[in-house]
C-alpha cells in the first residue's frame, strides 16, 4: 500500500509547487500591470503647465541658494575690508 501512495504523493507534492509557483507570477503579472496603468495615468494627466512650474521652482530655488552663497562671501569680503 505505501508502495501505491507515496509516487502519487510525491507527484501531488510537485504538482502543488508548480501550481504555488504559477500562482505567485499570476499576482505579480497582475501587480506589475497596475502599476503600469497607474503609470500611464499619472503621466497622461499632468498638464504641461505643472511641468514648466516644477522646473521653473527647481531653478528658482538653486539660483536662490547660489544667491545666497555669494551674498553671504561678499558679506564676509566685506567684514574682511573694515
Amino acid at each position: 500500500m505505501k508502495e501505491e501512495i507515496t509516487p502519487k504523493f510525491e507527484k501531488l507534492r510537485k504538482e502543488k509547487a508548480l501550481y504555488l509557483d504559477f500562482q505567485k507570477t499570476e499576482a505579480e503579472i497582475e501587480r506589475i500591470k497596475k502599476l503600469v496603468v497607474a503609470f500611464e495615468h499619472t503621466t497622461n494627466q499632468v498638464p504641461p503647465f505643472f511641468i514648466f512650474f516644477c522646473f521653473f521652482f527647481a531653478f528658482f530655488l538653486a539660483w536662490t541658494k547660489f544667491s545666497l552663497v555669494v551674498f553671504v562671501l561678499l558679506g564676509q569680503v566685506e567684514q574682511l575690508r573694515v
